[in-house]
């Protein structure tokens, strides 16, 4: 080896793996890239899966469906020893299957394509994450809330699920709601509408994007936080944390464990391949929801 190195020569492994029959790269099909949950989340799989042996080869779908297939054609054709998919449609669920078929087993990550029944699946329970934070806000006495949503979960949102159950059981549905929002099209124009035309005092966003949207729509309007609206993001950074925003967390440095140990369990055989595991968000409060007297 160190003559191999002298003269610039370094393994492929790729070419290794496939000698020896067997991969050590497992493939990580992601919506967005932009997202800082997931950008904290890759982080510590990637370290977790060198922990076990196992190197990452990462995708982003950026939501198409098309893009979504060309992605996991790609995964499938390199050849990776499993695949961990955070699906955004109910669809390219053959591509999905034919990849199981070859005997590359998936983990459906945070959340899931109903067709693909037989697939692991590592989720965060968002309906009690959105529970959390709505629960919170009525307890303050606020009344009129919006929740925003992104408009391509809208026949199945969890955290629109926990929302409603809240409001249901603080008795402010009529004036609280989801606001499901086109992220095809511009998501602050669609926020200030809502915002004027609602008037919530306070609001909860689903995601990084919709954080983003609304702290801008805020800030055309003129709006404190939390002089004039106050505000629970989902998915914490660090960035909320200086802006004194309320937030759901996540445990981020178990999800990388679990997920890493998952998805090497399932190629290895110690773990069955329909297993299915939910984490827990929790409440971080910062001081961007005041009590209503």
């Amino acid at each position: 080896m160190k003559i191999a190195q002298m003269i610039g020569y370094y393994p492929n492994s790729s070419a290794r793996d496939l000698k020896n029959g067997e991969s050590n790269v497992i493939g990580l099909l992601l919506p967005d890239i932009n997202n800082t949950f997931y950008s904290a989340v890759v982080k510590e799989i990637e370290s977790n899966l060198g922990r076990l042996g196992y190197r990452l080869m990462i995708a982003f779908s950026e939501a198409d469906e098309e893009r979504e297939k060309t992605c996991i054609e790609m995964l499938i054709s390199s050849r990776v020893a499993g695949i961990i998919y955070a699906p955004v449609h109910n669809l390219n669920t053959g591509i999905l299957k034919a990849a199981e078929n070859f005997g590359i087993p998936i983990v459906q990550f945070t959340s899931t394509n109903k067709y693909l029944t037989g697939a692991s699946k590592y989720l965060i329970d968002d309906n009690y994450g959105a529970y959390t934070a709505a629960r919170y806000v009525f307890n303050m006495n606020h009344s009129r809330v919006l929740l925003f949503e992104s408009l391509y979960n809208s026949e199945s949102s969890e955290k629109a699920k926990g929302f409603n159950r809240a409001a249901e059981e603080s008795g402010v549905m009529e004036t609280s709601s989801v606001v499901f929002c086109d992220t095809s099209r511009d998501i602050v124009s669609q926020i200030i509408v809502a915002l004027t035309n609602s008037r919530p005092s306070a609001v909860i966003t689903s995601n990084i994007m919709t954080t983003i949207a609304t702290l801008r729509a805020c800030r055309r309007l003129g709006f404190k936080i939390p002089d004039d609206i106050n505000i629970i993001a989902y998915d914490d950074s660090e960035w909320l944390e200086f802006m004194h925003i309320d937030a759901i967390a996540h445990p981020i440095h178990d999800i990388g464990r679990e997920v890493a140990d998952l998805i090497v369990g399932i190629i290895k055989g110690t773990i069955q391949k329909n297993t299915e595991i939910m984490t827990m968000p929790y409440l971080v409060v910062r001081g961007s929801v005041k009590m209503v007297r």
